[in-house]
């Protein structure tokens, strides 16, 4: 049997972790908006953060990467690539910050065919959609109070990822999950999206 979610508690050390912070304190970051939910206009109410962006050719996204396909070779075995836009997400949830329910990918957000036969044929044989969601927990539970990384699975149960400090948390894009408002301290992740052909 397979499930929408893993984890791994890596225990990688404390070092590789600060590392990780260090070099990303260079990446600038502004508010996190929220896509096409909300016609790309910030939305405190849906989410409150900041994010930055690193390309995926980073030493530490070879890391994830590897996480990706352990996780995908035991329980998703879907058909992915690489990278959405060979970039991923440096996220930072500092107080009264979160973001509600909402999934990484659903049908909607899928290329929708026109009455063009030839563009059609082109755009459905490119497009690539997110398949795995990633996020790296740079922060340690006793760094933030709050922002608890919370899924519904199929049957509206409620579950929380762990929040211990080097946990990769990999999900299926079309999982529901939320970050619960951080009530004090500061919460960092990496996240990114790892995509592939459409579903068929």
């Amino acid at each position: 049997m397979s499930f929408q979610s893993v984890w791994y508690e890596t225990k990688m050390p404390e070092e590789i972790i600060d590392i990780f912070e260090k070099e990303l304190e260079y990446v600038p970051t502004e508010d996190g908006q929220v896509g096409q939910v909300d016609n790309f206009r910030i939305s405190y109410k849906t989410r409150k953060s900041k994010i930055g962006w690193i390309g995926a050719n980073c030493w530490f996204s070879g890391l994830l990467h590897s996480y990706i396909l352990k996780a995908n070779n035991e329980n998703f075995f879907y058909d992915i690539e690489g990278f959405e836009g060979d970039t991923i997400q440096y996220s930072i949830y500092n107080k009264d910050s979160h973001y509600t329910w909402h999934t990484d990918m659903s049908l909607p957000n899928f290329y929708h065919p026109t009455k063009n036969k030839e563009e059609d044929f082109i755009k459905l044989k490119s497009e690539r959609i997110r398949k795995l969601s990633v996020s790296l927990q740079l922060s340690g539970e006793d760094e933030y109070e709050g922002g608890e990384m919370q899924f519904l699975d199929d049957n509206n149960q409620l579950y929380t990822a762990p929040k211990s400090r080097g946990t990769i948390i990999i999900f299926d894009s079309r999982a529901k999950h939320r970050v619960r408002k951080v009530k004090s301290g500061c919460r960092k992740s990496i996240v990114g999206w790892v995509v592939g052909p459409r579903w068929k």
